[in-house]
C-alpha cells in the first residue's frame, strides 16, 4: 500500500524545517546512496529529491533525521538521497551556525515515499536578524569607535564616540543605555569639544572611562578620565590626563588602556601622528610621573612627526596571547564615506612596551603602514572597517567588535556597529577568516 508524504512542518521559532513521513509496509529499493547513512536504511523508503535555495555565503545546511544521522545539501541545488526511513522518522533542515532569526521553510514535494521516490521537495533557506551591520547606532551618526567591554550581570556594554552606550547578551541584539557624560560635562578642552573614541576598563573595583575630547581640526586635544561603580554610571569627572601641547604629541586621542602581565598599567594613543605608550599609575587615575610626562612617554608606532592622512596608525588596541602582546590599529582614510580605505591591521611584541613587529619582523617605527591585515573593506558591502576593540565569549571564542560604513545605508552617513569572529593561524597572528579579510555578512552569534 502506498502512503503518501503526509506533513511538511517548521518548527516555530527554532529554525529548523522537519519533514514527517508516514512509511508503508511494503518498502522499494532505490540505488541512490549517500555517505552518512546505514545500507540497512535502503530498504525503509524510497530516495528524496528536490532543490535548495537561499543558503548565504559561508553557510552550510544538513538534513538531519531522528536518529541522528545527516546528509549535508548542496548550496542552492538539486539534491536527490536515499531516504533512510523508519516508522516515526522524522527530519530537519537547518543551518550551521544558524544566525539568529534565520529560519529554512519546506514546500511539499510529490510522490510515494514507499513505491516511489519523493520528488520536487523545496527547501528555502533565509538568514535574517544577525546580519552585520549589527547595530546601526544614530542616524546620520552611527555607532563609531566602539569599546567594548563586560560586565558581571553578563551584558557586553560598548561605548562610542559623542557619549553613546549601548549593551547586548550576545553582541548581536543591541539597546541603547544612559549616555556616558559627567555632572558638569566635560569642559577642560577646546570650546565645543565633544568626547570622542573612549576606552573602558575595570580597575580596583570601579569602571574607569578614558575618553578623547576634541573637535574636527582640533590643534590642542586631549585625554581625560572619568570613574563610575558600575558600567551605566554615574559618572565623575576627573578631568584632563593630558592635552597635546603638554605631552608633546600632535593629535592625542584614541586612547586605550590594558594590564601587563606584571601588573603595570599602560595607555596607547595616537592619531597619525605617531602612537606612543605611557605607563599609569596602579589605579589607572594618572600618569605614573607626572611630571616628567612628555619624557616618560615611549614612541610604539608611526612616526613622532606630522604624517599625511593614511601614512600611518590610529586607534590603537593591545591584548596579550600566549606570550605576545597584539597591537591592533587602524591605518588609511577614516571616515569619508564611500572614499574610506580605513582597515585593520595586529602587530606583536614579547614586550608590552614593543618594538611591534610584523609576520615578517619589520618594525611598527617604519615610515609605512605595515601589519598583518585583520578585516578590510570588501568594495561591495562594506567599506572602511576599522576602530576595533576585542570581545570574548563564554565559549572563549574571540571577537573583533568594529565599526564600517555599510552599503545596505545607501546614504553611507554612519558608521555602523559590526562584530566579526577572530581565528588565530597556526603561526598565533589573528584575522577575520573571510576572502581577503573581508566583514561577514552573517556573523555567528556567540
Amino acid at each position: 500500500m502506498q502512503r503518501l508524504l503526509s506533513m511538511l512542518r517548521v518548527v516555530a521559532g527554532l529554525g529548523l524545517c522537519v519533514l514527517a513521513m508516514a512509511v508503508g509496509a511494503a518498502p522499494c529499493t532505490d540505488s541512490i546512496f549517500y555517505s552518512g547513512f546505514r545500507t540497512g536504511d535502503l530498504t525503509h523508503g524510497c530516495a528524496l529529491g528536490g532543490s535548495v535555495s537561499g543558503l548565504p555565503t559561508g553557510q552550510v545546511a544538513r538534513l538531519r533525521n531522528s536518529d541522528g544521522q545527516q546528509l549535508y545539501l548542496p548550496r542552492n541545488g538539486t539534491f536527490r538521497f536515499s531516504a533512510p526511513i523508519a516508522t516515526g522518522a522524522s527530519y530537519s533542515v537547518a543551518m550551521d551556525n544558524q544566525p539568529v532569526g534565520a529560519s529554512c521553510s519546506v514546500g511539499q514535494g510529490s510522490g510515494s515515499n514507499v513505491v516511489s521516490d519523493v520528488t520536487g521537495i523545496t527547501i528555502s533557506c533565509l538568514a535574517s536578524g544577525a546580519t552585520n551591520p549589527v547595530f546601526a547606532g544614530a542616524a546620520g551618526v552611527g555607532f563609531p569607535d566602539p569599546a567594548v567591554i563586560r560586565h558581571s550581570d553578563g551584558y557586553w556594554y560598548a561605548y562610542v564616540t559623542g557619549g553613546g552606550v549601548a549593551r547586548s547578551t550576545n553582541l548581536v541584539t543591541w539597546a541603547w543605555q544612559p549616555a556616558y557624560t559627567a555632572s558638569g560635562g566635560f569642559n577642560w578642552g577646546t570650546q565645543g569639544a565633544l568626547p570622542w573614541a573612549p576606552d573602558v576598563v575595570r580597575i580596583g573595583g570601579q569602571y574607569v572611562l578614558y575618553y578623547s575630547l576634541s573637535i574636527w581640526g582640533d590643534t590642542n586635544p586631549g585625554i581625560g578620565i572619568a570613574t563610575a561603580p558600575a558600567p551605566t554610571g554615574p559618572w565623575t569627572d576627573r578631568g584632563k590626563l593630558f592635552r597635546s601641547t603638554e605631552i608633546g604629541v600632535e593629535n592625542s586621542i584614541d586612547p586605550a588602556v590594558f594590564t601587563a602581565q606584571d601588573g603595570r598599567v599602560f595607555m596607547v594613543w595616537g592619531s597619525f601622528r605617531g602612537n606612543y605608550m605611557i605607563e599609569l599609575s596602579a589605579d589607572g587615575l594618572a600618569l605614573k610621573e607626572p611630571a616628567n610626562a612628555a619624557g616618560s612617554k615611549t614612541l610604539i608606532a608611526g612616526a613622532p612627526i606630522g604624517q599625511a592622512m593614511g601614512s600611518a596608525y590610529e586607534g590603537m588596541y593591545v591584548l596579550f596571547r600566549n606570550g605576545y602582546y597584539y597591537l591592533f590599529a587602524s591605518i588609511g582614510r577614516c571616515c569619508q564615506g564611500a572614499t574610506s580605505t580605513y582597515s585593520v591591521v595586529v602587530l606583536r611584541s614579547t614586550s608590552p612596551t614593543g618594538p611591534y613587529v610584523d609576520r615578517l619582523g619589520r618594525s611598527a617605527l617604519a615610515l609605512a603602514e605595515l601589519g598583518e591585515p585583520v578585516v578590510r573593506g570588501d568594495g561591495t558591502r562594506f567599506v572602511g572597517p576599522g576602530h576595533n576593540s576585542i570581545a570574548i565569549d563564554d565559549g572563549g571564542n574571540w571577537w573583533l567588535v568594529y565599526h564600517s560604513y555599510a552599503y545596505s545605508n545607501p546614504a553611507l552617513d554612519r558608521r555602523e556597529l559590526m562584530i566579526d569572529k577572530l581565528t588565530w593561524d597556526m603561526d598565533g597572528w589573528p584575522s577575520v577568516a573571510n576572502p581577503g579579510n573581508a566583514p561577514s555578512q552573517y556573523p555567528f552569534p556567540p
